[in-house]
């Protein structure tokens, strides 16, 4: 996916849980925290090897 690594992704989602945390009322109402965890840390591994639209579309699944 473009010029990021799924380091940098993995950063990136490591801010977008903890501000998910602080600004809604209950994010793990539909997922638990281990397996949001879980997705976005696999998600970030196979970023490299995805094109960005499957990216998003992966992403949304998750917050689906």
């Amino acid at each position: 996916m473009k010029n990021y690594t799924s380091k940098q992704i993995e950063e990136d989602f490591k801010y977008l849980k903890k501000q998910l945390a602080g600004i809604h009322s209950n994010p793990f109402l539909n997922i638990s925290k281990e397996e949001l965890n879980n997705n976005l840390g696999n998600l970030a591994l196979k970023s490299e090897n995805i094109d960005e639209p499957v990216f998003y579309f992966e992403l949304m699944k998750i917050f689906s």
